[in-house]
């Protein structure tokens, strides 16, 4: 037999994360992009305000999968100091990226003047425009984990491991559970998936706080590849399997796959499958 071919549209043009997303399917050959307004589509990249929730699944013999998950706005809100990035699956399983980045201010901090936006607001639009500094202590004002865990070790004898890691995991699932009854598409007509942001603070005594959630996060350059090549391996693969073989058949067989035609009456109707802990750089958080 044949190997399948999935199509998929693209209604969300700013988002740099599902452009490189978009690539990475298309260079399957297992993957066809139709016009933005076909509804017969197995895979919709959409800006959440203006998907069309309504009228997802409905479309006969078609699996449907959407990047974003309805309701999750309650979650989002916008700031941003260290950033993880986190992905739910259509069996709202969590995964956290390996990788995570913090963003740093040009000028020390100083908690005598809260009137210089350069040294307590990171955001990088603020950084470049105000401050001279922009860059000179970490290239672009960011700083990812593994310069963060020498440091944290160095100067304070304090592992990322086992010091911020477990607080930033806990505090990922604690958000998410608490809201997936009200978002989980898993009884639907068609399933969603969706990429996170959590942006965190780390106080002087290494307690760490949620500033918010992002649903639609950018990241660092550098990370596009790997990060956007686990959302395919984990969110959209796990459904419409890819065989370079030319035998689609265990797209029906495996417990975490469909094919293109099936539908997930099986699947959603049963409890939570069991998904792999390690999916490329994503590992799930047990729950």
């Amino acid at each position: 037999m044949n190997a399948p071919v999935y199509t998929f549209v693209t209604r969300d043009d700013n988002s740099t994360v599902y452009a490189e997303v978009s690539k990475i399917l298309l260079s399957t050959g297992h993957w066809k992009k139709l016009k933005r307004d076909n509804p017969r589509f197995n895979l919709m990249l959409g800006e959440r305000n203006r998907l069309p929730f309504g009228r997802l699944g409905h479309e006969p013999g078609l699996v449907q999968l959407v990047n974003y998950y309805r309701g999750a706005d309650k979650l989002c809100r916008k700031a941003s100091l260290v950033k993880s990035w986190v992905l739910v699956d259509h069996q709202y399983n969590i995964y956290l990226y390996r990788e995570g980045v913090l963003r740093t201010s040009s000028e020390p901090y100083n908690s005598s003047d809260l009137q210089d936006m350069t040294s307590h607001l990171t955001n990088h639009c603020i950084q470049k425009e105000h401050s001279q500094n922009y860059g000179r202590y970490e290239e672009g004002n960011e700083m990812f984990f593994d310069e963060f865990r020498l440091y944290l070790l160095n100067t304070h004898n304090v592992t990322l491991e086992t010091s911020i890691l477990p607080q930033i995991k806990q505090i990922i699932k604690s958000c998410l559970t608490c809201i997936e009854p009200a978002i989980s598409t898993k009884h639907l007509s068609y399933q969603s998936f969706q990429l996170f942001g959590f942006d965190f603070m780390v106080d002087e005594s290494f307690k760490v706080w949620l500033i918010e959630i992002n649903g639609a996060p950018a990241c660092a350059q550098k990370l596009y590849p790997e990060l956007c090549q686990g959302i395919v391996d984990v969110a959209i693969s796990s459904i419409f399997a890819m065989n370079s073989g030319g035998d689609s058949s265990s797209a029906s067989s495996s417990p975490y796959s469909s094919s293109p035609s099936s539908t997930f009456t099986t699947n959603c109707s049963s409890p939570k499958l069991r998904a792999p802990l390690h999916v490329g750089p994503f590992t799930r958080l047990p729950l």
